[in-house]
């Protein structure tokens, strides 16, 4: 499938666009956010020393997710090539 110039030119445009509302977005989050937590108290204090272990443990769980799906997928490969093989009669 060949593009054309202006298709091209439209996916940079529907990119750029995209792009720039997803930062909107995020700013947009933030300043509500400061604007709403403007003083600090027993809720926030505990929030703020509960993040760091929360960063941490998620980042834990996002590695052994990632790791088991990257074995499962390369078992299935390896199985897949090992039937294709088999048919292929090597």
């Amino acid at each position: 499938m060949i593009l054309s110039s202006q298709t091209i030119f439209e996916m940079w445009i529907a990119n750029g666009l995209s792009g720039s509302a997803a930062l909107l977005l995020v700013f947009s989050i933030m300043g509500f956010a400061m604007q709403q937590i403007s003083s600090s108290g027993p809720t926030l204090n505990w929030l703020i020393k509960l993040s760091y272990p929360i960063y941490v443990f998620h980042l834990m769980f996002v590695t052994s997710v990632s790791g088991t799906l990257m074995y499962w997928a390369s078992m299935m490969a390896c199985q897949n090539l090992s039937s294709h093989q088999e048919f292929l009669g090597q």
